[in-house]
């Protein structure tokens, strides 16, 4: 009687088990399961395993009366063992496809504006050569003047400065001076548009898909990382913790153009460390598939790059469009308006209007 009882109760328990497993993977694949979920799944294997062993042994090892807990089991489980298999699978495919992408070419070209006689950020068209169908999206490069850094795949995301700012030490773990400054694509901007957008949200982004074939043409213009919004070349709109920016005073808001109280940063930034350039550039697919580029693209940069081995020309870019250059330019703070301050930016006008 007691066994019997036992039984039952632990039935109830593997069901129970069982349905909160499917559900518990419900948001794993609706949003999106990362590679650090893998010990996580394979480990809800094991448990259900081990559930189903023990359920054998107490139906005393009779396999007809084990095959229904097991039926019940082997839902999940083979669950966790299909998104755990496309996981490691999408892993193996990024690594593979980040030895066989190579770039065979590379051109770049300064961008000036009106008002400033030396560049103010780089035009750079880098051309691949790829495997046919690579399903990721690609990032924009992010330029450095700094030795290279290993950053593991699984932190490439969360170390890649998506809108405007400086190189994220603290993703890559290193402990820097100060913000590093980055020459890269413009997080939110509207200037440049892409030509090969083929949704009507990636009108603007930087980043771009692999079109079909072996072959394809990247199109990226890099400006100072500080930049946050590139309206036009007559209104750039600068991070909150760009140097120089002007304080609220007592009675001021953020709207009015300027930086609110822990806003601002509390260090100047550093321009360069060493005179090398180095690389974050990666592209990214289904099952948190990671395609790491950084290392090939630093090797063409060192080898072709204009601003390789020159930390004034790097440093004089960067300062071009701090507010100080701004300001020298013809630039000034931009009227209150839709579409220009926040608490995280400060917009200049070309002529202040």
């Amino acid at each position: 009687m007691v066994i019997q009882v036992v039984r039952a109760v632990f039935f109830i328990l593997l069901i129970a088990i069982s349905v909160i497993g499917l559900l518990v993977l419900l948001p794993l694949v609706k949003e999106g399961a990362s590679r650090e979920d893998i010990p996580l799944l394979l480990g809800g294997v094991a448990i259900y395993v081990v559930l189903g062993m023990v359920w054998w042994l107490l139906v005393g090892r009779a396999l007809p009366k084990a095959a229904l807990a097991w039926v019940l089991l082997l839902l999940p489980c083979l669950a966790n063992l299909v998104l755990a298999g496309a996981l490691l699978l999408a892993q193996i495919e990024g690594e593979r496809l980040a030895r066989a992408i190579s770039i065979e070419s590379y051109q770049e070209e300064p961008i000036f504006w009106p008002g400033f006689d030396e560049p103010v950020g780089l035009r750079v068209v880098v051309g691949l050569n790829h495997p046919s169908g690579v399903e990721a999206l690609l990032t924009g490069p992010e330029i450095r003047m700094g030795p290279a850094v290993d950053v593991p795949d699984e932190d490439l995301s969360s170390a890649h400065t998506w809108s405007g700012g400086y190189f994220k030490a603290e993703q890559a773990g290193r402990a820097e001076d100060g913000p590093l400054t980055l020459l890269k694509s413009v997080g939110f901007q509207r200037l440049y548009e892409n030509p090969d957008a083929a949704r009507p949200s990636e009108r603007w982004l930087a980043e771009r898909r692999f079109p079909p074939g072996e072959e394809s043409r990247f199109v990226y213009h890099l400006f100072p990382g500080h930049l946050d919004y590139l309206v036009s070349e007559d209104k750039v709109c600068l991070t909150s913790r760009t140097v120089g920016l002007p304080a609220c005073e007592a009675g001021e808001e953020a709207d009015q153009g300027c930086v609110v109280a822990g806003r601002r940063s509390g260090q100047a930034p550093t321009y360069h460390q060493g005179v090398d350039l180095s690389v974050l550039w990666a592209g990214f697919g289904g099952h948190d598939m990671v395609i790491d580029l950084g290392g090939t693209l630093t090797e063409v940069l060192r080898r072709e790059s204009r601003l390789q081995g020159d930390p004034d020309l790097w440093s004089a870019i960067q300062k071009r469009l701090e507010p100080a250059g701004l300001e020298e330019a013809g630039y000034a703070i931009c009227p209150p308006g839709d579409d220009s301050h926040s608490a995280a930016r400060v917009c200049y006008c070309r002529g202040g209007s």
